[in-house]
């Protein structure tokens, strides 16, 4: 993916949809925790209350990858931890029309993300996954036809939280 087809302009950033949602829900909290830490991998869900009593929060999961960079490493463990609070608050309907996060896009337009890195990662998940045989079919479809980065992207970090350890999920 060329850089230029995005317009980082119209993605709203995580600050702002946090903004919006203080301002709709002044009595409200966003909380995190990492779920997954292992071999340079990170698993973060953000969980957001509309009030203290909210007995059905909304939900974000993201994950990220440390890269060879060692300069890379102090911040990726942040990055993924806003992600999930960008995809949670998008859950809530604070995107501001946009899924993804601008922050999102802008790693996906450094990265220039492939489809075909990411793929090896989801074949292996996808075999030790607890899915149903309909899901099973339809992400090895996909697979077959192809994925965008983001796309990929948001497969692995599914498939990633649907294999955490059982003491992590909560």
């Amino acid at each position: 993916m060329a850089a230029s087809r995005f317009d980082l302009g119209r993605y709203v950033p995580v600050r702002d949809r946090i903004r919006a949602f203080y301002k709709e829900f002044p009595t409200g909290s966003i909380r995190t925790e990492p779920v997954r830490l292992e071999d340079g991998l990170v698993l973060f869900k953000a969980s957001v209350y509309r009030d203290p009593h909210d007995p059905a929060p909304t939900t974000g999961w993201a994950h990220e990858r440390v890269g060879a960079d060692a300069a890379e490493f102090g911040r990726f463990f942040e990055r993924c931890e806003t992600a999930a609070v960008g995809r949670a608050l998008a859950n809530r309907n604070l995107a501001g029309g946009r899924r993804p996060s601008r922050e999102e896009m802008e790693k996906v337009v450094q990265r220039r993300t492939t489809p075909s890195e990411p793929v090896g990662r989801i074949r292996a998940l996808l075999a030790v996954a607890p899915l149903p045989v309909a899901r099973r079919r339809r992400i090895e479809e996909k697979l077959r036809s192809g994925l965008t980065g983001q796309a990929a992207h948001e497969l692995e970090a599914y498939l990633l939280a649907l294999t955490a350890p059982k003491r992590a999920r909560k």
